[in-house]
């Protein structure tokens, strides 16, 4: 377990790649205090590029057999923001 945080989320990343072994064990990632904030996008120069925390995610979520992502937040007026409908990701289409 690691705080939502880009050094230990690269240490995570990291202990993937020093034990292999790793990448094969079924991963459950929460995220805590999500809302549609936590899913940071930048853009410079016109680029649009993913935030460098949900990129260190999606890395983790390629890295291993298998993984859920689940987003958790009790931040009342994000209920209000979420989709009716809302389209997932395929990792392995991606």
């Amino acid at each position: 377990m690691v705080k939502k945080e880009d050094d230990n989320l690269r240490r995570l990343l990291k202990a993937f790649d020093d034990f292999p072994a790793l990448r094969d064990k079924k991963v459950l990632i929460i995220d805590d205090e999500a809302d549609f904030a936590s899913l940071t996008f930048r853009r410079k120069e016109g680029v649009v590029s993913v935030g460098v925390i949900a990129g260190q995610i999606d890395v983790l979520r390629k890295l291993v057999r298998s993984s859920s992502f689940l987003q958790v937040t009790a931040t009342p007026y994000s209920l209000y923001l979420q989709p009716e409908e809302a389209a997932l990701n395929d990792k392995k289409n991606a």
